[in-house]
């Protein structure tokens, strides 16, 4: 017998932390912990992998054209990590330096943050004091979100996965590259979704095109994944008894499904 997927299909941003913005080393330390990975994506994935077992850096955001700006932030994702100890921090409308979040003893490779409550803010800072493994940092993947809702409603969903190659590309210009990755694509069909969420979710794609996505959080924390969605493609049909909306979200990541 086939059991449902219960927990609902969750919705965010895309991430924020990306290679747009400006990051900054503490005490104006080198930023060779810092790579740029390549997927041919609006959003430039960048890798943590420091020759330290701490590290402490921070990053202004800016927008897709350069400028400085302030984001609404709930939520952070390291995937493929090595962090057993750390503090995130951020700075206020007053400049002040506020704790945001502690992580002790940590043992897993996968972490998700939530936030008790939404913070805006222009800078966020990392400080990663300690590893599990007692070996040099690393952060195959560091997002910085905000959540925009849980699909609750009945959903249906194809996932597909290609191959394709891929590049990484350090700061002082070097590649890599490697080939046969998995990229995750899919459908969603949406049933009964809210006039509210439906215009939530139009307005995140209109200013950026790409939401991330957690397909399958009953199964791994690895199943996180951002995407790529057309404007054209955010149709819906409306049940004119119950006033709700059908949608189909056609999804493709923009980077490796892996990490």
């Amino acid at each position: 017998m086939t059991k449902a997927i219960n927990n609902p299909i969750q919705i965010y941003s895309y991430n924020y932390l990306n290679a747009k913005c400006l990051f900054e080393a503490a005490g104006g330390q080198s930023l060779d912990f810092l790579k740029l990975c390549d997927f041919e994506c609006y959003n430039d994935d960048l890798a943590f992998i420091s020759a330290q077992t701490s590290l402490n850096f921070s990053c202004w955001f800016k927008d897709k054209f350069g400028e400085f700006l302030t984001r609404n932030i709930d939520t952070f994702i390291l995937q493929n990590c090595n962090v057993e100890t750390m503090q995130i921090k951020y700075i206020d409308s007053s400049e002040n330096e506020i704790l945001a979040y502690t992580l002790t003893d940590n043992l897993n490779g996968e972490i998700k943050i939530t936030l008790p409550q939404k913070i805006t803010t222009s800078k966020i800072i990392f400080n990663i004091q300690s590893t599990f493994d007692n070996k040099s940092v690393k952060i195959g993947q560091l997002r910085v979100l905000e959540k925009i809702f849980d699909l609750e409603a009945t959903t249906e969903a194809d996932v597909n996965y290609t191959a394709k190659d891929g590049s990484l590309r350090t700061y002082n210009g070097r590649l890599i590259t490697w080939t046969d990755f998995s990229k995750w694509s899919a459908n969603i069909d949406v049933k009964n979704m809210s006039k509210e969420q439906y215009k939530l979710l139009k307005a995140f794609i209109r200013r950026d095109g790409f939401i991330t996505i957690i397909p399958f959080s009953d199964f791994e924390d690895r199943d996180v994944y951002e995407t790529f969605v057309r404007r054209q493609d955010l149709n819906y049909k409306i049940n004119r008894w119950s006033g709700l909306l059908d949608v189909n979200l056609k999804l493709e990541a923009q980077e490796n499904a892996a990490n």
